[in-house]
């Protein structure tokens, strides 16, 4: 909101969560600081959840409990650090180049570090499926195609918004519409 930006709708996945923006960031500086919002709270629950459960008065359940929670906000910050777009490490690479590539270029190289990390996921779970973990190899392979293909779609839409920029309704329909006449009989 405070870069003028409003949130449609956020769709919660197994792997995480998408935001739905009404539009994009204007500029690079307003991507780099909305994307490190997402790490900065995992990382801020983390350090909270670290510092609950060293206090004398938790029972060694919570105190368990709140190490798990950490370790997780932990995880999923790092996680998310990785600069794969459309990821919050990918927006924070493109917000970063942004400025000096501009946006279509900033976007095809953080798109490119997405498909990288994407396939470098998927082939790590095809090797864990050949070591006898199915589960894990399989989780892998799940996450590495749902980055791949939200990188790969994310790139494609900022291009036809680059090809599209400045066409109005007007300059792409027919105003001369040609008609047949009708021969009166119907087969």
């Amino acid at each position: 909101r405070r870069h003028g930006l409003g949130t449609r709708s956020i769709t919660l996945f197994i792997f995480g969560g998408v935001a739905q923006l009404e539009k994009d960031p204007r500029d690079g500086r307003a991507e780099f600081w909305m994307a490190a919002a997402g790490p900065m709270v995992s990382l801020t629950l983390a350090g909270l959840f670290y510092a609950c459960a060293t206090l004398p008065l938790l029972g060694p359940s919570a105190a368990a409990v709140a190490r798990y929670l950490a370790l997780i906000n932990l995880i999923l910050a790092l996680f998310n650090l990785v600069p794969a777009f459309p990821m919050d490490g990918g927006r924070l690479l493109r917000g970063a180049l942004w400025g000096r590539l501009g946006k279509a270029r900033a976007t095809r190289i953080a798109s490119r570090s997405g498909i990288f990390f994407a396939f470098s996921l998927i082939f790590a779970g095809v090797f864990s499926l050949l070591r006898g973990d199915a589960l894990g190899g399989l989780w892998y392979i799940l996450i590495g195609w749902f980055i791949k293909d939200a990188s790969a779609a994310s790139y494609q839409q900022v291009r036809l918004d680059e090809a599209l920029r400045g066409v109005t309704v007007a300059d792409a329909m027919v105003e001369d519409v040609v008609t047949v006449p009708s021969t009166g009989s119907v087969a």
